[in-house]
């Protein structure tokens, strides 16, 4: 009989941001952060699953490179640059990806599911994947990402990641025809929880429990990553001003597999939603030194916003004045 369990997932973010651009170019800003995102490092999030959240678009915002956020493009950084009134913003977008080790005694996975949360500026809609591999680390390719599948190649069933279809504006509709004459574009194909109405005042937050069914796929694997990302590389509502955003609830993903009386380690959740304590192998060693400095850094403002303890286990010395560690 199959098992249903929750695994504990270890989150990866890529980022990528426009650089300063002027506002009227916002749409050439939103593609350029997006073909920048394609090819980004995945690097390890180390905010709390809790406090993983939607992002909220403020235009005075200095920067949209948090761990907090997982799938979203924003503009922010908003400045006057000149006496005449010449305003500039930076563009940034970002995706994430929840990585789960399979259970050893795991045939293989029947399916995924999860709840996946999406703003009223979703405009585009949003798409996730799943994807079983061998390694511990997100797939980097960006088809692998965005429709999934194995080490062994991209999935071309359209099982392995969340459907996405075409979106016509309603003939006759005067709200769309208004805003159409103004100059909204509205996407011609979305992805799943998409923001579709004429006006921003009639959108609303989103939320869904899906599933991916990948019974298709019978050979064993180690891991399993499902990725998530804003499903249109330029979607927009409000001309200049590029907002939108999108979460995985990671507490909520699910795993359905093959095998008999496998357990999952619910109650691990609890451990890091509390945090009361927690042990972290080769802490920094993976990654370049200054990165590890920076990155050390916020892990400890990040982690004394807690109330627990965390032991870190490193061979590298040279992170020690950036921790600051108790003992």
């Amino acid at each position: 009989m199959p098992s249903k369990i929750i695994l504990t997932p270890v989150r990866h973010v890529r980022r990528a941001s426009s650089g300063r651009k002027p506002i009227s170019e916002y749409v050439g800003a939103m593609a350029e952060t997006f073909a920048a995102l394609k090819t980004a490092p995945w690097r390890r999030a180390f905010t709390p699953l809790k406090d993983v959240a939607l992002s909220v678009n403020d235009p005075l915002a200095e920067d949209y490179g948090t761990d907090q956020y997982d799938s979203y493009r924003q503009s922010g950084d908003s400045k006057i640059v000149n006496a005449t009134g010449d305003q500039q913003h930076n563009v940034w977008a970002g995706m994430a990806c929840y990585s789960i080790e399979l259970p050893a005694a795991a045939s293989f996975v029947r399916e995924v599911s999860f709840r996946l949360d999406a703003d009223k500026c979703a405009v585009g809609g949003v798409k996730v994947a799943a994807f079983l591999s061998n390694s511990a680390l997100p797939p980097t390719d960006w088809e692998a990402c965005r429709r999934g599948g194995t080490d062994l190649g991209v999935d071309t069933t359209g099982h392995f990641a969340t459907p996405e279809e075409n979106f016509t504006v309603p003939e006759g509709d005067k709200n769309y025809a208004a805003q159409i004459a103004k100059g909204v574009v509205f996407p011609g194909r979305v992805g799943v929880l998409a923001e579709t109405a004429a006006y921003k005042s009639l959108s609303t937050h989103r939320s869904a429990v899906f599933v991916l069914d990948l019974s298709a796929e019978t050979r064993t694997w180690r891991y399993l990553h499902v990725c998530v990302s804003m499903f249109a590389d330029k979607a927009w509502r409000t001309e200049y001003w590029v907002e939108g955003s999108a979460m995985l609830r990671g507490d909520t993903i699910a795993v359905t597999l093959d095998a008999d009386n496998i357990a999952g380690d619910g109650e691990a959740f609890a451990d890091i939603y509390g945090w009361r304590v927690a042990l972290e192998y080769e802490f920094s060693s993976v990654v370049d030194r200054q990165i590890a400095k920076v990155a050390s850094r916020s892990f400890a403002k990040s982690w004394r916003r807690t109330t627990g303890q965390c032991v870190l286990l490193s061979c590298h010395y040279d992170i020690v004045e950036w921790l600051q560690p108790d003992w």
